[in-house]
């Protein structure tokens, strides 16, 4: 699956960093999180998704039909 995070929206919450902290990053000088990667295996689903659910500016995307 792939997983974006759109800069604009993102706020520097940084809840997707404490769902899952080998997942994302938040850029210490932006204060813009982004994942650590651009696609991420099945295993990793559930975290990813927690981290979506957690933003309060529903800031990352994931298209699930990208393997």
């Amino acid at each position: 699956m792939r997983v974006t995070v759109d800069p604009a929206r993102c706020s520097g919450h940084g809840n997707c960093v404490a769902a899952a902290p080998d997942l994302f990053d938040l850029d210490d000088d932006t204060d813009i999180a982004a994942p650590r990667k651009s696609r991420y295996a099945e295993a990793d689903r559930s975290r990813i998704l927690d981290a979506v659910t957690d933003c309060p500016a529903a800031a990352i995307a994931v298209d699930e039909s990208s393997t």
